[in-house]
């Protein structure tokens, strides 16, 4: 069965070619999933994370995929270094968005494009804290005030696939392992669920969605 077109992952492989070339740095790159789907796309990836997320790196196996540990807001590079920037599921965990926001902006060659990536209607998920969301409006003020020009925003999903993934997400999170368990066992269903959710959102569109994937330009 084909994955829901909301998910971050598909959202991005059609995103990569248009907007990706060259050296590339993945801020919060976590285990660095993005890697292989990128290769095509870029010259060299560079992946930077302070391994501060215990979800995301369960084992020392993890840590080894990251190319450098650093702070997202103090970005160990040369202004102007970069030719593409990735930034997916971090946002909303910094204490300064805009300072992140700014830094990726100056280790960007003018012209770059940075894709950044978060969830709007998202379970509260410490890795370690969890503090902001932002509307589509919320990241055109955050990246034009970084000096970033804003290019589009793509929506990941609607009303109906956001109910779905609150309750499959809070189980994830908070569910006994039994819940878990069974959660998994019903994957079928849940993706089935999913992408008739998906359906219903092209009925009834809406401003809410699971997340926001905004693509900005460094002039």
């Amino acid at each position: 069965m084909k994955e829901p077109k909301f998910y971050t992952r598909n959202v991005l492989i059609k995103l990569f070619p248009k907007y990706f070339k060259g050296k590339l740095i993945d801020v919060g790159a976590g285990r660095a999933k993005y890697r292989e789907l990128l290769k095509p796309h870029i010259k060299e990836y560079v992946a930077i994370d302070n391994l501060s997320s215990d979800y995301q790196y369960k084992s020392e196996q993890d840590k080894k995929r990251v190319n450098h540990v650093g702070d997202a807001s103090s970005l160990p590079f040369d202004s102007n270094e970069f030719d593409s920037a990735l930034c997916t599921e971090l946002i909303e965990h910094v204490e300064d968005p805009l300072e992140v926001v700014r830094e990726v902006y100056r280790v960007l060659k003018p012209g770059a494009y940075f894709i950044l990536a978060s969830g709007w209607l998202s379970p509260f998920h410490e890795e370690p804290k969890d503090y902001w969301r932002f509307s589509e409006d919320g990241y055109k003020i955050l990246g034009s005030k970084a000096g970033f020009d804003f290019i589009e925003t793509k929506p990941q999903g609607g009303m109906f696939t956001s109910l779905v993934y609150i309750i499959a997400r809070n189980i994830e999170l908070r569910g006994n392992r039994w819940a878990k368990r069974g959660l998994r066992k019903v994957d079928f269903l849940k993706r089935m669920i999913e992408l008739i959710m998906e359906k219903l959102d092209d009925l009834i569109p809406t401003p809410d969605s699971v997340g926001h994937v905004v693509i900005f330009r460094k002039p």
